[in-house]
């Protein structure tokens, strides 16, 4: 490009010389010699440009123009333990030992304080003052009946089956299973593997955005779930079968908060899995991926 300028300056000058009458005519001569050597080195010029690429070896084809990787969003949809798990012997022992060490340690309370006040006056009375010991009577009637309430409400009380209908079921589908677990979302797709939630990023798109745009596509857009971060928890890289190219799946965790799945036409079944259960869907390298960053 810059030599391309200095040629057509130098042909500006050359031509602002000839049109000049203060020239002499033998000065013209040598100017017309110089405007031919300038021809003549232009048309060298574009001769070479276009020996250059004539000659050219590095040929892109569509292959090429593709971008080099294919970049993918996921969702692992987790719904989060709703009890505490069981107990082990260990932990009931410590349970317990720390029970007998806060109420030996804790202070009164209002009930504790009161009795032990109304003793100490029980303790002074006589026979002759009736008004207080009628207001002892009372008392001590009023806290017998408040503790055989509270027995019998307590005797009344039936706590849940940690065991649901599902769990005695297998109902996978249900969101109501093992609930002292962590459950993970998975899709089986039309070529009847089982995945998470899937798509290829679009143009000016985020992974976030990306994954935030699949769970709606993908389950409905009555669920309700609860982005963690806004950078993934994992990446899986594979090789494309059609190319050359690599896969990268990108995959971000959200917590399940409420709603019903409805699938899209892209996939055919749904599961709720445990982290033992998730081996028996999902395929080695893409479950030893998943393992890393779930419960």
């Amino acid at each position: 490009m810059a030599a391309k300028f200095l040629i057509w300056r130098g042909s500006q000058i050359l031509s602002n010389i000839c049109t000049n009458p203060c020239v002499s005519s033998g000065l013209k001569g040598h100017v017309r010699i110089a405007s031919i050597l300038g021809n003549l080195s232009w048309s060298r010029c574009s001769l070479d440009v276009r020996r250059s690429y004539c000659t050219s070896t590095s040929f892109k084809t569509q292959e090429d123009l593709q971008p080099a990787e294919n970049i993918y969003s996921a969702v692992c949809v987790e719904r989060l333990p709703l009890i505490t798990p069981d107990k082990t012997d260990l932990a009931r022992k410590y349970e317990e030992l720390q029970d007998q060490i806060e109420l030996e340690k804790s202070a009164l309370s209002e009930d504790e304080a009161q009795v032990r006040q109304v003793t100490e006056r029980k303790k002074k009375l006589t026979e002759r003052d009736e008004d207080e010991n009628l207001e002892v009577a009372q008392f001590e009637e009023k806290r017998k009946e408040f503790h055989e309430e509270q027995e019998e409400e307590f005797r009344q009380f039936q706590p849940a089956n940690r065991e649901t209908e599902a769990d005695r079921n297998n109902d996978l589908k249900s969101i109501n299973r093992k609930l002292e677990q962590t459950l993970i979302l998975l899709l089986k797709n039309k070529k009847s593997s089982w995945e998470m939630p899937l798509a290829a990023i679009q143009d000016k798109e985020t992974l976030r955005q990306t994954a935030e745009r699949m769970i709606k596509q993908a389950c409905g857009t009555d669920i309700n779930v609860k982005f963690i971060s806004n950078a993934p928890a994992g990446v899986l890289k594979t090789a494309s079968k059609n190319t050359r190219h690599l896969n990268r799946v990108f995959f971000y965790k959200a917590c399940y908060v409420g709603g019903s799945i409805h699938l899209s036409e892209e996939y055919e079944d749904y599961v709720w899995v445990t982290r033992d259960e998730i081996k028996d869907f999902l395929k080695p390298d893409y479950c030893n991926t998943v393992l890393r960053f779930v419960r």
